[in-house]
C-alpha cells in the first residue's frame, strides 16, 4: 500500500521494500526511513542577509497542496543560524493573501495571514499535536502559509546569513477534530526597575471566553513567550 499517496510504497518507505520484515529483525534498509503515513515538507527561505539590529521581523508565503485536504500534525524547525534565529511562526493565510515569494521585512502580524498553525522558540525541539486533531491544509483548508523569522542580533552584528526553514508533516487521513489557536494574554506588561523578581499573574475567566467561544473546546496544549529573564508558573 502507498498509505500516504507519496508514490513510495509502505515497505520501501520502512526500508523493507520486498516486505520479508519479521519481528525482531533488522529491515534491508536502515538509513532514510520515512513514515508510510505521513508526507514531509520542508518550507526553507533562502540564505539572506542578516541586518545589523537588535530586532528583525522576515517574512515569506508558502503555497500548499490543494489536490485534497490534508491534517497538518507536526512541526520541526530547521535552523541554519542559531546565533540569531529566536522564533519562527507559521501563519495560515486566507484568500486574498498576497503572494511573497522572496523573504522580506514584515510586522509581528500580517493582516491577511493571523491564524497561527506552527511555532518554534528558543528551547522547543518541535511540535506534535494530539493523536485526534490537526491542523486543516489544502482543499477546504489553509491553501497558502506564511513564517515569520525572528532575527535576534543584540550586538547588531552584521554580515551573518541566515537560510533557516521548518518542517511540516502532514497525512491525508483525516483526524476526528481540527486545530485552532486562540491567543490571550495581557497586551501591556509592566515590569518595575529595581527589583530582583515581579510577579505576574493572569487569568482569562469564563465571561470572556464565552463571548466567542460557542461550542465545547478541548485543550490539548499551551505555550508562553517571554524573553530573556521571564519564567512560567502554570496553576491548575
Amino acid at each position: 500500500m502507498d498509505s500516504d499517496g507519496d508514490g513510495m510504497t509502505n515497505g520501501q518507505e520502512l526500508g523493507d521494500p520486498q516486505c520479508i520484515w519479521t519481528l525482531g529483525a533488522t529491515p534491508t534498509r536502515t538509513a532514510g526511513l520515512t513514515h508510510p503515513g505521513v508526507q514531509k515538507r520542508v518550507l526553507r527561505f533562502p540564505r539572506t542577509a542578516v541586518p545589523a539590529n537588535k530586532t528583525t521581523y522576515v517574512c515569506m508565503t508558502f503555497d500548499l497542496d490543494e489536490s485534497q485536504d490534508y491534517h497538518m500534525i507536526a512541526t520541526k524547525p530547521e535552523i541554519d543560524n542559531a546565533d540569531v534565529m529566536h522564533h519562527i511562526l507559521c501563519f495560515g493565510c486566507h484568500d486574498g493573501a498576497p503572494v511573497m515569494s522572496r523573504p522580506g521585512d514584515c510586522g509581528m502580524f500580517s493582516p491577511v495571514c493571523q491564524d497561527l498553525i506552527g511555532l518554534w522558540g528558543v528551547g522547543l525541539p518541535g511540535q506534535c499535536l494530539y493523536k485526534e486533531t490537526g491542523f486543516r491544509i489544502g482543499k477546504t483548508g489553509y491553501k497558502r502559509v506564511l513564517l515569520q523569522f525572528h532575527w535576534n542580533n543584540p550586538h547588531k552584528i552584521s554580515g551573518q546569513m541566515d537560510g533557516s526553514g521548518f518542517s511540516i508533516f502532514y497525512t491525508p487521513n483525516l483526524r476526528p477534530h481540527d486545530t485552532g489557536v486562540f491567543w490571550t494574554g495581557d497586551s501591556h506588561l509592566v515590569i518595575p526597575p529595581g527589583r530582583s523578581r515581579t510577579v505576574v499573574e493572569s487569568m482569562c475567566p469564563s465571561r470572556c471566553t464565552k463571548k466567542i467561544l460557542r461550542d465545547t473546546i478541548y485543550l490539548i496544549e499551551g505555550y508562553v513567550h517571554m524573553h530573556y529573564k521571564g519564567k512560567f508558573a502554570p496553576i491548575c
